[in-house]
């Protein structure tokens, strides 16, 4: 089995990033609330994903595409899965799709 470089595991990201949390922290550019939520979101994607969905928008957003997907029996790349894909991005950025693209 080939292993994955170490830096594209989660592990990686998250000791990167909770030093980046407490360099912002010694400079007085992150409160103690903000490094703790940044924690939490950490914590929960390295040990479950679905856990922080109300967190991280984009594990929201999959557990929509995947509730709808299997409630209809549809398989990845499917045109509506496409479709409800694209209106969620809408949703969140206020901006319709097409906009994004151009």
């Amino acid at each position: 089995m080939i292993e994955k470089p170490k830096y594209l595991t989660v592990e990686f990201w998250a000791a990167l990033i909770s030093g980046a949390l407490l360099i912002a922290m010694t400079l007085g550019l992150l409160g103690q609330d903000e490094a703790a939520t940044w924690e939490q979101m950490l914590v929960g994607l390295a040990a479950d994903p679905a856990g922080v969905a109300h967190l991280v928008d984009w594990v929201a957003k999959k557990r929509v595409v995947d509730a709808y997907a299997n409630r209809h029996g549809l398989r990845p790349g499917d045109a509506r899965l496409k479709a409800l894909e694209n209106a969620l991005l809408e949703a969140a950025s206020g901006l319709p799709a097409e906009a994004k693209a151009a």
